[in-house]
């Protein structure tokens, strides 16, 4: 089973991830490419994290939805 992980924020050296169980996990933060955002979608392989990119983009634009819904006239 893979491990799914939502990057939430970064604290001192380490990146603090939400799991599906909406649990937070701090992780040290050269598990990470220097890319990673806030938002991603993780998932840790045994190399360490890989960011989903099609999961990241399918949320992003569920989340622009729902901003939208609210402020709409």
């Amino acid at each position: 089973m893979k491990q799914v992980y939502i990057v939430d924020r970064f604290e001192e050296g380490y990146v603090v991830c939400e799991d599906e169980k909406k649990q937070m996990h701090d992780f040290k933060r050269d598990e990470f490419s220097d890319q990673i955002k806030a938002g991603d979608v993780v998932i840790l392989t045994e190399n360490g994290f890989i960011v989903d990119q099609e999961e990241t983009a399918r949320r992003a634009q569920k989340i622009k939805s729902l901003m939208d819904s609210l402020w709409e006239d």
